[in-house]
């Protein structure tokens, strides 16, 4: 896990493809939210990171629930 390794970069990558692969099916809340982290993560890893990675999480259930049912 980038943030618990310190790894800012590594944090950027994963954040920037993640708000890819949202923006790609539409989940704009989550794109939003890995978009912000990866802005962030260019300076460091944001004491808060764990924080947002929790509600990038949470979005991404929504988002995963009401692909799920559009299936």
């Amino acid at each position: 896990d980038a943030v618990a390794a310190g790894d800012a970069d590594g944090l950027a990558r994963a954040a920037h493809a993640l708000r890819g692969a949202a923006g790609n099916v539409g989940a704009q809340a989550l794109q939003q939210l890995a978009g912000s982290l990866e802005a962030d993560a260019k300076a460091g890893v944001p004491a808060d990171a764990a924080e947002r990675l929790d509600k990038a999480r949470h979005a991404w259930e929504k988002t995963r629930s009401a692909l799920t049912g559009w299936l």
